[in-house]
């Protein structure tokens, strides 16, 4: 069709990657995005709906604790509490402050 097939693009990016023995930082696909969404998602089908825009933005913003908390093997109750008394710097991002 138009140019290399997508296993052989990807396929080089693997052999370009070995030759310069750089780490994989970044996964090659996006599982873990997809992953991510999964429960708001489901969550949305099941309920059918948010009950309030200020519900979804703590649902979300809870979301995002957990999943990084899970992503950075760090346990998910103790961080929880840590980042109800108000420690700073529990998580290594920024959470948006209203």
């Amino acid at each position: 069709c138009c140019g290399k097939s997508l296993e052989k693009i990807t396929g080089e990016l693997g052999e370009y990657r070995q030759q310069i023995d750089l780490p994989p930082i970044y996964p090659t696909d996006n599982n873990g995005s997809e992953r991510a969404i999964r429960k708001s998602k489901s969550k949305l089908k099941v309920s059918g709906q948010f009950k309030s825009f200020h519900g979804t933005k703590v649902y979300a913003t809870i979301r995002l604790v957990v999943d990084t908390a899970r992503k950075n093997d760090m346990r998910v109750l103790p961080t929880l509490l840590r980042i109800a008394n108000f420690e700073k710097n529990v998580l290594p991002l920024t959470l948006p402050v209203e």
